[in-house]
């Protein structure tokens, strides 16, 4: 007897109905719909399609973004913590991934420096490209050269808020273009998606961990010298509600800076706390409206390589000036690192655990290798038990220290 094909076998998956299909689509997280638009001409056309009407924009889950050492240097990959499953970003636009230094993530956007240590905005979806003020414009930088006018590489003076002039009698060391970036930068954020003509990207960077900031399509960075006490930042967000960035210091203390006027406004709204050395700071706001910081407590092993040991969650309490430790986030996962920070519902992602804290790569340095970023560990942090949990040997593929690895969540956006 003749095996009867099964009907399933035969069915013809791209005859399905073009309003189901785009439907179907639109409710896929970012990294599926690619693999699903290379499976016939008639998905990619429909996909496309979902992309076009913006049903692709909802609630995407976070991924894990690095540069693996079994791929080459032109791929990002992506890595899905509910499976460990991955997904490749191949052909990715020069310069090449693995050279990327990346100081931010932000809307579905990375925040990067070349080997020039020249800034630009990067979406490894779309591959589309931003190229952000120059480095000359950054006012502690000088450029270096011989007397034939041979480019050595950069100077980074100590312009501050405290000593706005630079002293160009006393030395300073000259840094190499490709090592400048990890001397000079620490952290970015961007105020909205920079597909806005409207996006503010903001940038903590040394020395004494200052703000510059411009918009896009800006011709140089502006110095963020309003007072003598604007460094030693750690964090910072962009508050879509009252259009300010929030700013959080060494010692916990939070200042905001409106940048939406000529001349910007910076208000003190909460006081200085205890500093804590080996403890960097995050900056976060909750769905349900709290501000929150995390502080992460880091030491120095032997290997010159540094471990969390120890994560504490505060609210922030304005009006009484004060932060109390929390143990709760309302069902919700939260992830810091080099990206902005963000929630996570786990009810929409069952596979993550609620009430945590994913922790990526960070900017601490080893005084061993300066020039790396040396938290190499992807970490969760259970706040109801104070539990500690290094996942990074479980994660498929090692990783190459540069770009660090940071959260991500993808988008469809492309430059204007």
């Amino acid at each position: 007897m003749e095996d009867v094909p099964s009907p399933v076998a035969e069915r013809d998956w791209s005859e399905l109905p073009a309003d189901i299909l785009i439907r179907l689509f639109g409710a896929l997280e970012i990294p599926d719909l690619l693999s699903s638009s290379a499976v016939c001409q008639s998905w990619n056309t429909h996909s496309s399609t979902a992309r076009r009407l913006g049903l692709c924009t909802g609630n995407q889950g976070p991924w894990l973004l690095y540069s693996s050492r079994d791929s080459d240097g032109n791929t990002a990959t992506l890595l899905r913590l509910s499976n460990n499953r991955v997904h490749c970003i191949t052909s990715l636009p020069e310069p090449s991934f693995r050279t990327r230094y990346i100081i931010g993530s932000s809307h579905g956007w990375l925040i990067a420096a070349d080997e020039q240590s020249e800034l630009h905005l990067f979406n490894p979806v779309t591959r589309a490209q931003i190229e952000l003020p120059p480095l000359m414009t950054l006012e502690p930088v000088r450029f270096v050269y011989r007397k034939n006018k041979e480019f050595v590489g950069h100077a980074i003076y100590n312009v501050t808020p405290v000593t706005p002039s630079p002293d160009y009698q006393r030395w300073v060391p000259n840094y190499p273009a490709p090592a400048t970036r990890f001397k000079l930068y620490n952290r970015a954020v961007l105020s909205s998606d920079p597909s806005d003509a409207n996006c503010i990207v903001v940038i903590i960077h040394n020395p004494s961990c200052q703000l510059s900031f411009a918009r896009i399509g800006d011709c140089r960075w502006t110095w963020v010298n309003l007072r003598y006490h604007c460094i030693n930042y750690h964090d910072c967000i962009y508050n879509d509600e009252d259009g300010l960035f929030y700013v959080l210091g060494r010692c916990g203390d939070l200042t905001t800076f409106d940048l939406n006027r000529p001349d910007p406004v910076m208000n003190f709204i909460l006081d200085p706390f205890e500093l804590h050395m080996h403890c960097t700071k995050y900056l976060a706001k909750a769905p349900w409206g709290d501000l929150l910081q995390v502080w992460r407590y880091h030491d120095v092993c032997e290997d010159d390589e540094s471990k969390t040991y120890k994560v504490v969650v505060y609210k922030i309490d304005l009006p009484k000036q004060e932060i109390v430790e929390i143990k709760d986030l309302r069902g919700h996962a939260l992830f810091v690192g080099f990206s902005s920070s963000f929630f996570v519902p786990v009810i929409d992602f069952p596979s993550l655990s609620p009430n945590c804290v994913y922790l990526a790569h960070d900017s601490a340095k080893s005084k061993a290798i300066p020039d790396k970023s040396i938290l190499k560990e992807v970490v969760v942090f259970n706040m109801e038990d104070e539990s500690l949990s290094d996942i990074s040997s479980t994660l498929p593929n090692a990783w190459h220290d540069i770009p660090s690895p940071v959260w991500f969540k993808p988008s469809l956006a492309q430059a204007n």
